[in-house]
């Protein structure tokens, strides 16, 4: 049985709340199994330094699931297997100029880390922590992505995989 079918996970808030257009990207929430816990992957911003997941604009000629594999692997150096339906959706604002922002909802996708490189496209332009859930969702900054953390970890542990 794949662990995807079991997790249920809700989409964010009402994308209707937002006055303005809402720009659609993809993000990865990768993960690992270590020492029977699940550990997430987290990378800084390259502009505000934040904790965040790799994430970005999805590639017009691929899948939604090939546009996280390349976004994981081009801003951390990760290969693995990613989940075919998405685990949820967060909003956030994102930083054009000094004071212009797009609403962006982020349609993420789990992604099991089964490599890791030293070599990557954007290495060097951020720092990299793998992080337990409580750790997580108290250094990332965006309240949905607080709790599509902390829904996804608790589904992992509620199924007993690990």
């Amino acid at each position: 049985m794949n662990l995807y079918s079991k997790i249920k996970i809700s989409r964010g808030s009402d994308k209707s709340s937002f006055k303005e257009k809402v720009f659609h990207q993809i993000g990865a929430l990768c993960y690992r199994f270590t020492n029977k816990k699940v550990q997430f992957l987290l990378i800084t911003s390259r502009r505000s330094k934040r904790w965040i997941i790799p994430k970005g604009w999805k590639v017009d000629e691929m899948s939604n699931r090939k546009s996280v594999a390349l976004e994981a692997w081009e801003e951390a150096g990760v290969q693995g297997w990613v989940s075919k339906r998405s685990v949820g959706t967060y909003y956030y604002r994102k930083r054009t100029g000094k004071n212009d922002f797009l609403t962006c909802a982020v349609k993420v996708f789990g992604l099991e880390v089964k490599a890791r490189k030293k070599k990557f496209p954007e290495h060097g332009q951020r720092k990299l922590t793998w992080v337990e859930a409580t750790e997580a969702i108290e250094i990332v900054t965006e309240p949905e992505l607080k709790t599509l953390i902390k829904k996804f970890s608790a589904q992992i542990e509620k199924i007993n995989i690990l």
